[in-house]
């Protein structure tokens, strides 16, 4: 019978890392041992089917199927492979295998190293090794799965995310153990993506185009697309959070951008109206409101002029963007120190308050730790009080979630601070500062996408009607601009004595008298304080 078959083969060669790649077990290795085998059987090997699972089992899955597919349409009797775990890891596989040999009485399967062919007169005994074999590589590959979910584990109760980094991160060592740290090369490119995306200027689109422009790209060296894009700033990675099966983690890895910018890059994500660039870019396209109506100003252009006008207030005359400049320069020259020594007084006391009250900071952190501790051991009670039968099993979820809910709120507030402790901005403090003083002139002279960002980071909202300009300041503006506004009207004979009360740490001031306009402006600049400085809650006011 053997005599009338033909001689027709081909091999199937697989492998299931790259470890196993650049050990001995590479493709090339494995295609040469069965060739040398199909020369001294004297079979015909008419294609090589070479796998590497490293990439992707569904792939692995789908070149298997086109492997015997291939074999019934060419009338290929015989499959050449190395091992049986070579060919089949699973009772699937394995009994698509034995059905394609029980087709017809030429077909073979034949494990060179295993020393047997499995046809469809295989003894009983070559069956069982066949079947014992099986078995084992799929307790392998099971039981590989779970020393991988074990070690996957144990690395994020470690807080440490157990996969590849994004884009902006490099895996690092410290001493012996793989950890992630930012990459020095990428880290400030995609810094600079997040904030830039944070102003609300963008669409997903235009902000992919502000990443090629600066030459960030992915982990594959490639422009970073729009659906990646999308899910970079979706990601809570990047300001000091992972997930993992749903789950949620504080990660001891540095963050990028802190959670209000992230809270930022969500909010525009989310709205409503998508950001479109029309062919009609007027500066104040999507800022300006009606005061009458409260719909959006529609803009044209008409003989070389931009005019806005309201749609659902009509026979109102149209407003030219110079109307809109003048008020809004003059808000910005409003949040100028009128006196140069004042202004650098100010700056400097600043500056040498956060230098001195860092402890301010370690206070916090010792009643977060203790927060932590608390939380913690209420969480092992909980269990305890569901293992004994005290709580049902809706009270210990509801309580589990509040617990563990608040703890990751705490671990966040801790980096926070701890990263805060490190490194108070104040290069970024001073530029801030500069730039406040000098908003007027840089509105005036600013391109219209940065005078976008400047009219988003300072109002909450604009509207104009009858010739007047009404508006409501973002937060962060408005305790610059009263800042500035109290500072201007209080009288400052001696400019030394000044700079030396708002510099100094919060203790010392509490037991010193000064005028109320001391007071007012150091508090105006550093924020209230009472008589417990160990409240979290009493931080100096944010100037990042």
């Amino acid at each position: 019978m053997n005599e009338l078959r033909n001689k027709n083969c081909i091999l199937f060669c697989r492998v299931s890392s790259r470890e196993q790649e650049e050990t001995g077990y590479s493709l090339p290795a494995q295609q040469s041992y069965l060739q040398a085998y199909t020369n001294r059987s004297r079979l015909n090997v008419i294609r090589a089917f070479n796998i590497s699972e490293s990439a992707s089992g569904r792939k692995a899955r789908v070149e298997f199927n086109q492997m015997l597919d291939y074999v019934r349409k060419q009338n290929i009797n015989v499959i050449i492979c190395e091992k049986v775990d070579r060919l089949t890891r699973n009772q699937k596989d394995a009994l698509t295998i034995d059905d394609w040999v029980k087709e017809d009485v030429f077909h073979e399967v034949h494990f060179v190293k295993n020393s047997f062919i499995l046809n469809k007169e295989s003894k009983a005994s070559d069956k069982f090794v066949w079947n014992i074999h099986v078995s084992q590589a799929q307790f392998n590959i099971e039981n590989l799965s779970e020393e991988v979910k074990k070690g996957q584990n144990e690395k994020i109760s470690e807080g440490w995310y157990p996969s590849q980094a994004p884009v902006g991160y490099r895996s690092g060592l410290n001493g012996k153990k793989k950890i992630i740290e930012l990459d020095p090369n990428t880290a400030p490119l995609m810094e600079r993506v997040l904030v830039e995306y944070s102003t609300g200027v963008h669409s997903v689109l235009s902000i992919c185009r502000f990443a090629q422009k600066i030459g960030l790209r992915n982990l594959k060296g490639n422009f970073i697309a729009k659906t990646s894009m999308h899910r970079i700033l979706q990601n809570p990675f990047y300001y000091g959070m992972f997930t993992w099966n749903k789950a949620s983690y504080v990660g001891n890895h540095p963050a990028i951008i802190d959670k209000d910018t992230f809270d930022k890059i969500q909010k525009y994500l989310k709205r409503k109206t998508p950001l479109v660039y029309r062919q009609l870019n007027a500066l104040y396209s999507g800022i300006l409101h009606c005061k009458d109506c409260g719909g959006l100003i529609t803009w044209e252009s008409h003989k070389g002029h931009q005019y806005g006008y309201c749609k659902g207030c009509r026979g109102k005359r149209g407003v030219k963007e110079p109307e809109i400049n003048k008020p809004i320069q003059k808000l910005f020259g409003n949040a100028k120190i009128h006196k140069k020594q004042v202004a650098d007084a100010v700056r400097e006391g600043v500056i040498s308050y956060v230098k001195n009250s860092y402890g301010i900071v370690g206070k916090s952190n010792a009643q977060i730790e203790k927060d932590i501790e608390k939380y913690t051991n209420r969480l092992s009670k909980l269990y305890d009080d569901r293992a004994d039968g005290l709580l049902t099993p809706e009270m210990y979820f509801n309580k589990f979630a509040e617990y563990n809910n608040t703890l990751t709120d705490l671990r966040i507030q801790l980096k926070e601070n701890s990263q805060h402790k490190e490194f108070f901005d104040i290069e970024g403090f001073k530029q801030f500062f500069e730039g406040s003083q000098n908003l007027e002139l840089y509105y005036e002279k600013a391109t219209k996408d940065e005078k976008r960002k400047l009219l988003k980071f300072a109002f909450e909202d604009l509207a104009y009607a009858n010739n007047s300009l009404g508006y409501n300041f973002s937060k962060a503006y408005l305790l610059l601009y009263k800042a500035v506004e109290i500072t201007n009207s209080s009288e400052i004979k001696n400019i030394k004595e000044f700079q030396e009360y708002i510099s100094e740490p919060d203790e010392l001031v509490a037991s010193k008298t000064k005028n109320d306009s001391f007071r007012a402006i150091r508090s105006s600049w550093l924020g209230d304080r009472d008589s417990n400085p160990n409240r979290r809650d009493q931080n100096p006011q944010s100037y990042r």
